[in-house]
């Protein structure tokens, strides 16, 4: 429980930190397209791989996985009949 408040509150004070930047001036307004660019360029594929570290595959997920594609054809088909 300790390590999921601790991960929270790094998110939040990501936030806040990001606020109080942005209110002291040193961010401007077009400044928004650097930090998206890094975010999705550097942090986001990170974040991808530190969670795969302990990956462990369980090939029972495999049916939700064909529950959710047939559901989702039945659906277009449901839409275009419609």
């Amino acid at each position: 429980m300790l390590d999921v408040l601790v991960k929270a509150m790094a998110f939040v004070l990501t936030i806040v930190l990001g606020y109080t930047l942005k209110r002291s001036g040193l961010f401007g307004k077009e400044d928004y397209k650097i930090v998206s660019k890094i975010a999705i360029n550097i942090t986001l594929p990170c974040a991808v791989i530190s969670g795969f570290a302990g990956f462990k595959m369980d090939y029972s997920l495999f049916w939700v996985l064909l529950i959710g594609l047939v559901s989702n054809l039945i659906m277009i088909g449901a839409a275009l009949f419609l």
